[in-house]
């Protein structure tokens, strides 16, 4: 599951993502929140996105004590989130971005500057396993700095495009913009289910081709596979079971399958 607050067109790629993915998403308001803090107990992953201050982050709700207390009770407990842009930024307190702490970075100004503090050391994980060349972040470069103890995933010259930390029981990743294309999709898929501790659902419904994509109907017994381009494609294609077989796709075609035994 997945809640994002308001769409921002800075950042629609994030909806395009997830309307394919293979995940049950729910779209909440911070109103919500403030009526029932128990409604978090029913998503998996949180995802806020956009620019401080803005009614698409959340602006002002971010200095909600009751607002703050259930997202980070969320975060502790076990739940996932995902930022994007300059996600739970509000100055508040001597902070930007309320959720630094769990999010493991901080966006830097003048107020609050302090760059010897900060870590710069890129490592392989999980979320960019297999992402072949640069990834697109988007034209929109944040001042954003990893924290002590955060794994940065990807950055552009002294500023941090991504990160994850794991935060007492939860897991949190931060992305600095997500322009819809096939390979920010994978992108988006694999840091949810970091997040949500679920890396072995990779191998669920999932092809290791990403110009290729795996549509499972289990209800209905059956699974198509759809050539998402207009050139021949290979891959290696992950039923539900975790067992996989090499499909070749001819532009653009679509082959379904049975889904054989209980999955």
């Amino acid at each position: 599951h997945a809640i994002y607050h308001k769409e921002n067109e800075a950042y629609a790629g994030v909806i395009e993502s997830l309307s394919g993915a293979p995940f049950d998403v729910s779209f909440i308001s911070f109103d919500d929140i403030i009526e029932d803090s128990d409604i978090l107990k029913n998503f998996d992953v949180i995802i806020n996105i956009g620019d401080a201050q803005t009614g698409q982050c959340g602006g002002r709700y971010w200095k909600d004590e009751m607002i703050l207390s259930a997202v980070r009770e969320f975060i502790c407990s076990g739940g996932g989130f995902i930022g994007i842009g300059e996600p739970s930024g509000y100055p508040y307190q001597g902070r930007i971005l309320q959720l630094a702490t769990q999010l493991g970075v901080e966006l830097e100004n003048g107020f609050t500057l302090g760059r010897g503090k900060y870590n710069t050391e890129v490592i392989p994980h999980f979320i960019t396993e297999g992402m072949n060349g640069d990834i697109d972040f988007g034209d929109r470069l944040h001042q954003i700095y990893a924290l002590e103890g955060t794994d940065i995933l990807a950055k552009k010259g002294k500023f941090v495009e991504l990160a994850a930390k794991e935060c007492e029981n939860g897991r949190c990743v931060y992305i600095s913009g997500l322009p819809y294309s096939l390979a920010n999709t994978r992108l988006l898929y694999r840091a949810i289910l970091w997040a949500s501790h679920d890396e072995e659902g990779i191998h669920r419904w999932f092809s290791t081709n990403l110009n290729v994509e795996v549509n499972a109907y289990v209800e209905n017994n059956k699974f198509c596979v759809v050539n998402n381009t207009y050139e021949s494609q290979v891959t290696n294609i992950y039923k539900g079971d975790g067992s996989s077989f090499e499909l070749k796709l001819e532009p653009n075609e679509i082959k379904w399958f049975e889904i054989e035994g209980k999955v």
